[in-house]
């Protein structure tokens, strides 16, 4: 198997990977944050049961079609 040249690539192709690197970048800038999480939140099904802040240590029971779960 024969690997690609690139004097065979087209003005095109440099631009599509060109294009694919400046979105790799962006996507990487703005879905990358390095902010801890400062909130928890509980759903059931589509509704949100409850909403916590995650700088206070607690423990919650919540109901569910399994029996209880128990956050800590």
């Amino acid at each position: 198997m024969k690997s690609i040249r690139f004097k065979y690539l087209l003005l095109g192709d440099y631009l599509v990977v060109l294009l694919g690197l400046v979105l790799v970048v962006y996507l990487f800038k703005s879905l990358w944050h390095t902010e801890h999480a400062a909130k928890l939140q509980i759903r059931q099904g589509d509704k949100v049961f409850a909403t916590f802040s995650l700088n206070q240590d607690r423990t919650i029971d919540v109901a569910g079609p399994l029996g209880n779960s128990r956050i800590s």
